[in-house]
């Protein structure tokens, strides 16, 4: 049994696997799959990612990560369909974690499987989204097993704080203190904005973490996804 990407000489295969599935499992999908045109798409659209369970040339899952539009295209939509008679046996779970993996945003926005150099910039996840990536019940092993395969991992870990690894360094920092948490919307959108922000103005991992903590703790302090507060004035000599 093989993940691997889905191509062009599995056009049969999928025919076959998608004909398989039960009506009343087929109202859970938004397209109608016995249309020729949606096989076509899941063959030979360059978008996205498509990824199937192979097992002996027979196909036991699918799963797609299709981009948004417009504004939306920074996020993808993943599609998972496990063959009837193969469920229960993890294969939803490996191939969601295999395809979430391998996809990552380009700077247009577009989710693209990564080649075989690593062009990923930047994944970020909680901590739990880590463990359910990684496969693992243990957050080290989870980023040992997830950071050779992205340039820049980072983890967010709540009041725990937050870590990153590039390569061989790694930088750890603690949450920033907080008065009252008061809604949590936003914060992750917050972080990854403080995050990016020391990235593009070539400060270290450890300084954008900080970064990103600062403004994560100024969002949950009040409700709404919005700052109240001068984050630049937080960060002070970091915003410089």
């Amino acid at each position: 049994m093989e993940v691997r990407d889905l191509e062009t000489r599995d056009e049969g295969a999928l025919r076959d696997f998608f004909e398989a599935i039960p009506d009343e499992d087929r109202g859970f999908f938004k397209e109608h799959l016995e249309e020729p045109a949606i096989l076509t798409r899941w063959i030979d659209d360059a978008r996205g990612i498509r990824m199937v369970v192979d097992d002996d040339g027979r196909l036991a899952a699918v799963a797609a990560v299709w981009p948004g539009i417009g504004r939306s295209a920074h996020v993808g939509d993943l599609r998972l369909v496990v063959a009837r008679g193969r469920r229960r046996e993890g294969l939803g779970r490996l191939l969601a974690r295999r395809a979430l993996v391998e996809a990552s945003p380009t700077p247009t926005g577009i989710m693209r499987k990564r080649a075989s150099s690593r062009r990923t910039v930047v994944s970020t996840g909680v901590w739990a989204e880590i463990l359910a990536m990684g496969g693992v019940p243990h957050l080290e092993t989870a980023v040992a097993a997830l950071a050779p395969k992205i340039e820049t991992l980072v983890v967010t870990r709540g009041a725990a704080g937050a870590l990153a690894v590039r390569g061989a360094e790694r930088a750890d920092v603690a949450a920033e203190p907080v008065r009252e948490v008061v809604d949590t919307t936003g914060a992750g959108d917050l972080f990854a904005a403080g995050f990016l922000f020391g990235e593009a103005t070539g400060k270290d991992l450890a300084q954008s973490l900080k970064l990103g903590a600062i403004c994560a703790a100024e969002i949950i302090q009040h409700y709404g996804a919005r700052p109240e507060a001068d984050l630049r004035a937080l960060a002070g000599e970091l915003a410089a």
